[in-house]
């Protein structure tokens, strides 16, 4: 089995289980169209994470797997948000489980809250 086909079965694994118990979220690359409705899972956040989506943190680990226009092709660049609920965050630095986060079949967002407390309406 290869390494395409392994990586593409634990992502769909992934994406599965984020769509049944994890949330939805928002990635933008600067300059770039924001990508919504992405499924996800909440690994950590400091001041706890709420039910059915809504966080109130300021730090968080968001996990993403691999899903349609996910990871973007031109990978995540500096000055990429994330949008949890309504609080947007800054991308501080994405790991994956793999050495190319576009060879990825999930990827680790490590964001940090905009500003002293930037939220969308």
């Amino acid at each position: 089995m290869n390494k395409t086909r392994i990586r593409d079965r634990a992502a769909r694994a992934a994406l599965r289980i984020a769509k049944r118990a994890g949330v939805t979220v928002t990635f933008q690359n600067p300059g770039a169209i924001a990508l919504t409705g992405l499924y996800a899972f909440i690994e950590s956040s400091v001041r706890g994470a709420g039910v059915n989506g809504n966080v109130d943190a300021y730090d968080v680990q968001v996990l993403i797997p691999r899903q349609t226009n996910f990871p973007p092709t031109t990978g995540i660049s500096t000055g990429a948000t994330c949008t949890v609920g309504t609080r947007k965050y800054a991308v501080e630095n994405a790991d994956s489980d793999f050495e190319d986060i576009t060879d990825a079949a999930t990827i680790r967002l490590i964001c940090h809250v905009l500003g002293n407390d930037e939220t969308i309406s």
